[in-house]
């Protein structure tokens, strides 16, 4: 049993900025999405098991639910890092009129491909867009053949891109539809901002808590790996190793590696180390030195 990391991330930048009024895209709305599961997750554990971390009730007792932005954002965003239709009527029925009405035009589009009155005058069995107006693909010599809009027109100039006459009004909708959505979604995404600007201050403070946490769990594991022991603090500015290894090549070669007993400083200013090369002089020093900053 340990902590649940999933869904932290570095979202002191969006939160910072979102305070100052920036509207986050939608890739920064999820990943804020995933910090608060992360914190309420965090958050449970911390309560869950406070009797066995009596060391971490700070910790605890800082930590920010951030209720009001999780309750907010959570369900605005699925798991998939969309918005939410569910959450948001508007949305939803924009939607659901831009697949209405994509599926009609495709449906009449189809019908055209694979008429006979138009056969001869195709390039392709096949529609395609152009700035998002769905057309036909007309050879230029049957250019009057189809009743319509040219849009564009090949590199060899032996196709030409006409939007159907009949075509136009559905495709004048559909591009009004998703105008439509554009608005709606970025409504949402300024609203879903300002939020997280509000609460930015608990996101930033809840973010310093977790990531402490996660070097402590990561110091934990590391410290499991390589089995190693709680130091014993001194007043006097001396060092005793006993049985020490390089905890990096321990993770490599696991008790094949040959441990050191060092003392320094106990009654003496100078210790000589000698051997021959290849002999672990220098990985005594590094072992030592590392054996130092792991306590700080």
């Amino acid at each position: 049993t340990s902590f649940d990391f999933r869904g932290l991330r570095d979202i002191e930048d969006p939160a910072g900025r979102a305070a100052k009024g920036a509207v986050l895209g939608l890739p920064e709305l999820f990943t804020v999405r995933s910090f608060i599961m992360a914190s309420r997750r965090v958050e449970a554990f911390l309560k869950q098991y406070a009797p066995e971390l009596p060391s971490l009730s700070e910790e605890r007792e800082r930590l920010d639910p951030l209720k009001r932005e999780g309750d907010i954002l959570i369900p605005a965003i699925t798991d998939n890092g969309e918005l939410n239709d569910g959450r948001f009527p508007k949305l939803r029925r924009i939607r659901s009129d831009i697949h209405e009405t994509r599926g009609e035009i495709e449906k009449r589009m189809n019908a055209m491909v694979h008429s006979t009155t138009l056969e001869k005058a195709l390039q392709e069995k096949v529609f395609t867009t152009r700035n998002d107006r769905y057309v036909l693909l007309v050879k230029s010599t049957m250019r009057n053949r189809v009743r319509g809009t040219g849009l564009d027109v090949s590199a060899s100039g032996a196709t030409l891109f006409i939007e159907p006459e009949e075509i136009q009004p559905l495709n004048n909708r559909l591009i009004g539809l998703n105008f439509d959505l554009q608005i709606e979604t970025s409504r949402i995404m300024r609203e879903l901002s300002q939020e997280i600007g509000n609460g930015a201050a608990g996101l930033i403070e809840n973010l310093t808590i977790l990531a402490g946490l996660d070097m402590l769990c990561g110091a934990a594991r590391f410290s499991a790996a390589i089995r190693a022991s709680a130091p014993e603090l001194s007043d006097e500015p001396v060092m005793r190793l006993y049985g020490a290894r390089h905890p990096l090549l321990y993770l490599m070669h696991g008790d094949a590696l040959v441990p050191n007993h060092l003392i320094l400083a106990a009654s003496y200013t100078g210790l000589i180390i000698s051997g021959a090369n290849t002999g672990g002089k220098t990985l005594l020093l590094k072992t030592a030195a590392l054996s130092a900053l792991m306590l700080r």
